[in-house]
């Protein structure tokens, strides 16, 4: 499900909740909480993941160069890294 579906989810969920009007095919409050608590969660675990030395194999964290999911370049590999030594491939630097 890409952004704009989430969105429309979202928003029909929250018109239902201000005009008061439900049905079956429309989002409560309850499911509202609840797709919201869901969605941190993800958010939480997948920060962790991007910042927690602990959660690799390297001790290096994804931050640690790539601030703010910033610099990715997939595009550019392989490519010759200077931390190694050697050119890498891009799935010797996912970790």
């Amino acid at each position: 499900m890409n952004k704009q579906h989430v969105l429309i989810l979202l928003c029909s969920g929250v018109f239902s909740v201000i005009t008061g009007s439900t049905s079956t095919d429309e989002f409560t409050k309850q499911d509202l909480k609840l797709w919201q608590d869901e969605y941190m969660s993800a958010v939480k675990k997948g920060r962790e993941v991007f910042t927690d030395p602990k959660l690799g194999t390297n001790g290096v964290v994804c931050a640690q160069c790539h601030p703010n999911g910033s610099n990715t370049h997939p595009e550019t590999y392989p490519k010759f890294q200077k931390q190694f030594g050697q050119i890498t491939q891009m799935w010797e630097m996912v970790n």
